[in-house]
This record gives C-alpha cells, sequence and structure tokens, in this order.
C-alpha cells in the first residue's frame, strides 16, 4: 500500500477518555466512528458518504469539529458526540480548511488555511461567525495561555522541514521553539501536565 503524510490526527479523545473517535473506510468512503473505550462492543457511526480527515472534540467533549472532502472541496464541519448525525457545516470557502481544534473555552475553532502552497492559521467564532486570519502554519493546538497556540510551520531553507512555533496572538510575537537541520517536526500537543510539548519527528528518507 501507499503511506500518505497528513499532519492532523485520524483520531480523537475526550478528555475523560472515555469516548473514542476515529476515522475508517467503508464502502468506499472514510467515515467518522464513535466507540466508548470503557466498555461494550457497540460502535456507532457518525458521518455517512463523506471522507473525513481529522476530527477533535470539544472541552466538555459534547461536539466534534472534523474536516470533511464534499468533491474536491475539503471544509469544516461539526456534530453532536451523543445524538443524532445532523451535521453543521462550519467553514467553506473556495480553499481547503482542515485540522480543526477548539479553543480552550469552547467558543472558537482553530483551523488551518491552504491558499494554493501556502497554509495559514485562523479561527472562526462559534457564536458570531467572525473569522480571523492569524499566521502562516498549520496543525494549530492552544497551550494553557488563551492568548499563545502551537503551530508547525516549513522552513525556510529550501528544504521544508517542519518546525514547532509558538505565536502570541495579542503581542504578535512568533518563536521558533523546536528546529533541526535533518528532522522534520509537526503536529505539536500539549501533554496533560501542561509543562511538556509532544509532536512528530521524522527524517528524510534516505
Amino acid at each position: 500500500g501507499t503511506l500518505i503524510w497528513y499532519a492532523a490526527p485520524f483520531i480523537a479523545l475526550t478528555k475523560d477518555g472515555n469516548t473514542l473517535s476515529y476515522v475508517a473506510l467503508n464502502n468506499g468512503f472514510m467515515n467518522m466512528y464513535l466507540k466508548n473505550v470503557k466498555g461494550g462492543k457497540s460502535v456507532v457511526q457518525k458521518t455517512f458518504n463523506k471522507n473525513v480527515y481529522d476530527m477533535c472534540f470539544s472541552p466538555d467533549g459534547q461536539k466534534i469539529a472534523f474536516s470533511a472532502k464534499n468533491g474536491d472541496d475539503l471544509s469544516i464541519y461539526m456534530v453532536n458526540n451523543e445524538g443524532g448525525t445532523a451535521i453543521q457545516q462550519i467553514i467553506s470557502s473556495a480553499y481547503n480548511e482542515m485540522g480543526a481544534v477548539f479553543s480552550n473555552d469552547g467558543k472558537k475553532i482553530f483551523f488551518t488555511k491552504e491558499e494554493g502552497s501556502m497554509y495559514y492559521i485562523w479561527t472562526i467564532d462559534l457564536e458570531t461567525s467572525l473569522q480571523t486570519q492569524y499566521t502562516e502554519g498549520f496543525t494549530p493546538r492552544p497551550t494553557s495561555d488563551p492568548n499563545k497556540i502551537l503551530i508547525t510551520r516549513n522552513s525556510k531553507d529550501g528544504k521544508r522541514r517542519g518546525e514547532i512555533w509558538l505565536i502570541d496572538m495579542v503581542k504578535g510575537t512568533e518563536t521558533c521553539i523546536l528546529s533541526d537541520p535533518k528532522i522534520g517536526f509537526s503536529s505539536p500537543d500539549i501533554a496533560p501536565n501542561g509543562n511538556t510539548i509532544v509532536c512528530v519527528g521524522a527524517t528524510p528518507a534516505n
């Protein structure tokens, strides 16, 4: 088979650790499924006839934001964790949107917008639908400070290695916190203790 690199997660877990969301191929589509990891064999299918590429739970575990492809267009959607399968389209434009993640208070969604060969970090306010562009990069991840996020950004040395940056959305400061001349990094996340960053690291194939 062919291994396709994609920086955003194909699995997600509620903060209480009870519900797992994942993508599985069925009837030619990559749909989203839910499973209670505390016990039981039942699996709930949440999307039908859509190619889902990534997802995340809201902080309270009630909502799931995800990216799905309709034709050639990749957009952001939202569905309830429990209950029905009614899907709300949150974002749609002439560009691809992906990698949705809720802010810590659950009032906004950070996401990546692909414009040609460039990627940019945006937010959408779920109450006002106001969208705001912040900076170049992808795979945003909120930190314990509501004004700061972690992102992945390609290096500017022509090799396009992934680097991890810390962005202060209020002050406008951007700090590279993880870079290596040979290793590319992506998909940063914050450990439960709030003090450790975990990410993916990869070296070029020989």
